[in-house]
């Protein structure tokens, strides 16, 4: 390590002690500066940050699914006179006899990339299931349909499918989660009336809804239609007579609306309410119900998928 003449004339005002005791300062500073460097030569920082990569990751996952549904729509719907969209898609196509018309209508497409597969030299492999409803006319009965899709992507923005798409069945039967909330709550409830009062609000033209909303739920009117009736409610605990500020509780609500057409659609709503001042309000509609952690999951037979 060089001493500047600075540094020299520092040390010879200060004298051979304090210039020792500086000198050994300086000295330690140095190894330590240079260890750090040592470190970050032998053992270079990550050059991609986890937030990059998973971001990354996330994209070509989107770019292969909306391929996927993309060529197999092609496929199911190619003509003749499509046949260069098929072979945008596909490889080996040349050989594929196209009937004149498209054979079958193809809707309410969706896709999931299930599996991650091999790598090679800038490219990366996905196997995507594709989900679409077909009709071979339009008034014939939908039959929904699953498609295994092996997709390759090029330097992370270039896919092709690998291969023409194999009929699947359909993903296997889930199970029924018991939902946590034992208590009934009767019409005659003060807290019913509360709920009542909120759903005519919320999915009616009714007004009054800011009357059964915390200031802070977020919630605004559907006004989606012409009348909504309260069927039962369930809650996670029971409801005091007189809550404390800031108690909540969690209800499950089961509605049927009704359209303008007369047609009724049954909703089912999970709910937070809070209470203010020994009353309640809706504080929130819950993304997920609660769950009964005792109670086991039922599978689903096998027959009812």
């Amino acid at each position: 390590m060089q001493l500047t003449n600075t540094w020299r004339r520092r040390l010879t005002i200060t004298g051979r002690g304090g210039a020792k005791a500086v000198v050994t300062i300086l000295v330690v500073c140095s190894v330590i500066s240079g260890a750090s460097t040592l470190w970050r030569w032998v053992f270079p920082p990550d050059s991609t940050p986890v937030a990059e990569t998973a971001r990354s990751v996330g994209n070509e996952t989107a770019l292969v699914e909306s391929y996927a549904i993309d060529c197999v729509t092609v496929l199911l719907t190619a003509s003749s006179s499509r046949a260069a969209e098929v072979a945008r898609c596909f490889p080996n196509s040349t050989d594929m006899s196209l009937p004149t018309t498209s054979p079958l209508i193809v809707t309410a497409q969706a896709a999931s990339a299930t599996f991650v597969g091999q790598t090679a030299p800038g490219v990366s492999t996905y196997g995507v299931i594709v989900a679409v409803t077909e009709q071979p006319y339009t008034n014939a009965p939908p039959v929904r349909s699953y498609y295994q899709l092996p997709v390759s992507v090029y330097n992370g923005s270039a896919p092709r499918a690998m291969a023409k798409p194999a009929r699947r069945d359909p993903p296997p039967p889930g199970v029924d989660v018991a939902l946590d909330y034992p208590v009934t709550i009767t019409n005659d409830a003060t807290l019913a009336a509360v709920i009542t009062g909120f759903v005519t609000c919320y999915l009616t033209d009714a007004n009054g809804f800011e009357r059964f909303i915390t200031v802070d739920s977020g919630l605004g009117p559907l006004r989606a239609y012409s009348s909504a009736t309260v069927t039962s409610i369930r809650a996670q605990h029971p409801a005091p007579q007189t809550p404390a500020d800031g108690a909540e509780l969690r209800v499950w609500v089961t509605v049927s609306a009704r359209a303008a057409d007369y047609t009724s659609t049954p909703l089912e709503y999970p709910l937070t309410l809070r209470a203010t001042g020994g009353a309640w309000s809706v504080a929130g509609i819950d993304v997920v119900p609660a769950i009964d952690p005792d109670a086991p999951p039922a599978p689903v037979a096998a027959t009812a998928r």
